[in-house]
């Protein structure tokens, strides 16, 4: 019997076969430039991942720490919502809590110095003191979300315990621009009494206008759109309670050394854009209300109005110690009023803070304003009469008289009705109007009769007659509504603490020094929806150890630049 004959082994059917069998499934190689594109993209969800977190979070830095109190220049980041949740789950305080985000260390340690946000993840590092307790003048750009920390503009002269806040300037531009710093104050070589403005951009520091008070140990925040508020600290005896505020965009005019105070509240003195870093030195400090206990060594958080609760912004100034030395346990806020504020101004989120007018534009209004017009020549000139004038009367060596003083006002009145579109002739109506209802009705000829008479001696006594006090600035505009207010008191006294706003709600302060003069370890946090409102204790302090350690004198700041609504 034959056998069969055997079948060769079937091949497998080739890739090219026409009956469609499935292709290979290796990866198919991306080329270089596919691969770095790749490789762009997914730094660029990274990074857009940690701004998300870093906008409801606050960042520490620098400080003294540790058991030997020595500076250091960690640094570290906590959310809002994750602050929160640990609070609300854990009951064992010693234990540490690992939920703070550790950042990039600084290049110089130092403690006693101040932060100021840069957006875009970023904060600047101002000044402090060095290991040996020197001041330093140099600044470091912390970048969170890079890892990185790079130098900034160098101070004009050391500071320590300084302030510093970001401003709304400059104002954008098809290119979005680092903001202007403005540095108040500190322990220096002639850093008490002065400010300087860091340009980041430009890598420079240029002359602010100088404290009406010697600060050290002060705060520094944002008071609306146009103010900055600079409050508290030491002078050169003892902490203070005084404040003041710079308007940035009411400037003086070159040419004048020192502006009265009533110029801030002069309807004359029309607002400016600054141009330039350098144009803020012509800015002038003014009075401000005074705070309801004298604090240095306080921290200062800017508050954005509730969403859901009615009410404007404010400004919370928070610890520090009193003229006695003492630690303060309780906290102050001002509410931020603005008469003049509209929608308009209202700082665009897309352009992070606004004005008006573009820079592009406020420069073009700029040089049209300095270029002669017949049309304003009347304007010119009745603005130069004004101010010759009034340089005139208080020019004296013995000072103004009462009856060159009043000259000088009136004349400026006529000038300033020049100014306003009206004219000469309308101010001589107008008084001449008064005149005339004065002559038809006797009883107010005679009350006229006896506002001019003196009170208390008559025209022979020998008291003399006091002139009229010139209000100062702000009380015309705002008589009784900048005033501090008591706020929520802290669960422990603190001075040298820092405090930081994780969330438009969320508020964290974090060490410090207690009443037994030693660094805290221990947070406390303010929840704005909280039906409490008390202060709450926040976790302990990690620095990435296993083990917790009190610090002090650090700086606290946000990364991010956000519009504040009003």
């Amino acid at each position: 019997m034959s056998k069969p004959p055997s079948k060769s082994p079937s091949k497998p059917p080739s890739k090219s076969s026409k009956n469609g069998s499935k292709e290979s499934t290796k990866p198919q190689e991306l080329t270089p430039e596919e691969e770095e594109q790749l490789r762009l993209d997914q730094e660029r969800l990274r990074q857009e991942e940690v701004l998300a977190r870093l906008a409801k979070a606050g960042c520490i830095c620098g400080g003294i720490a540790g058991a030997d109190g020595s500076a250091h220049g960690q640094t570290l980041s906590l959310e809002a919502e994750v602050c929160r949740r640990f609070v609300r789950r854990t009951k064992d305080e010693s234990v540490p809590s690992g939920i703070w985000m550790p950042g990039p260390i600084l290049a110089q340690a130092r403690w006693h110095c101040c932060a100021a946000a840069l957006g875009d993840g970023q904060l600047l590092v101002v000044g402090g003191f060095d290991e040996f307790g020197l001041p330093l003048d140099t600044t470091e750009v912390v970048d969170f979300v890079a890892g990185s920390v790079e130098p900034g503009p160098k101070l004009s002269t050391p500071r320590a315990g300084c302030a510093a806040v970001s401003l709304p300037l400059p104002l954008p531009e098809e290119e979005l621009l680092p903001p202007w710093i403005l540095v108040a104050g500190g322990y220096g070589p002639d850093a008490g009494p002065t400010t300087e403005v860091l340009d980041i951009q430009a890598m420079k520091s240029y002359p602010g206008p100088s404290l009406l008070t010697r600060r050290a140990c002060c705060v520094a925040s944002m008071y609306g759109e146009d103010e900055v508020l600079i409050a508290g600290g030491f002078d050169e005896f003892a902490s203070v309670n005084t404040t003041e505020f710079i308007n940035l965009f009411k400037l003086k005019h070159a040419v004048v050394a020192e502006p009265h105070f009533q110029e801030s509240s002069n309807p004359g003195l029309e607002q400016e854009i600054p141009l330039h870093a350098a144009d803020l030195g012509r800015a002038f400090a003014v009075p401000g209300p005074e705070m309801m206990e004298r604090r240095a060594a306080c921290a200062v958080v800017e508050l954005p109005p509730h969403k859901e609760k009615k009410g404007p912004s404010k400004v919370w100034i928070i610890g520090g110690t009193n003229e006695q030395g003492q630690r303060l346990q309780t906290s102050e806020w001002i509410e931020v009023f603005s008469p003049e504020q509209d929608e308009e101004d209202l700082p665009d989120a897309a352009r992070r803070l606004s004005r008006r007018m573009s820079r592009s534009d406020a420069a073009a209004a700029a040089v049209a304003a300095r270029a002669p017009h017949d049309d304003h020549s009347a304007t010119d000139s009745a603005s130069a009469t004004a101010e010759e004038t009034l340089t005139a009367a208080g020019s004296s060596a013995a000072g103004p008289t009462p009856d060159a003083a009043a000259e000088a006002v009136e004349t400026a009145a006529q000038a300033a009705a020049v100014v306003l579109g009206g004219s000469a002739d309308a101010a001589e109506g107008t008084d001449t109007a008064v005149e005339a209802e004065t002559e038809g009705d006797p009883a107010a000829g005679d009350a006229e009769k006896q506002e001019a008479e003196p009170e208390g001696e008559d025209a022979e006594g020998e008291a003399p007659v006091e002139p009229a006090k010139v209000p100062h600035p702000n009380q015309e505009e705002t008589p009784n509504l900048r005033q501090f207010k008591n706020g929520p008191p802290m669960l422990v006294p603190r001075s040298g603490l820092a405090a930081v706003r994780l969330s438009d709600v969320v508020v964290l302060l974090a060490g410090g020094v207690g009443p037994g003069g030693g660094h805290l370890d221990s947070t406390e946090f303010f929840d704005f929806d909280d039906s409490k409102e008390i202060m709450q204790k926040g976790p302990r302090l990690s620095w990435g150890c296993d083990s917790q350690f009190g610090f002090g004198y650090c700086a606290a700041g946000r990364t991010v630049i956000e519009p504040l609504e009003s």
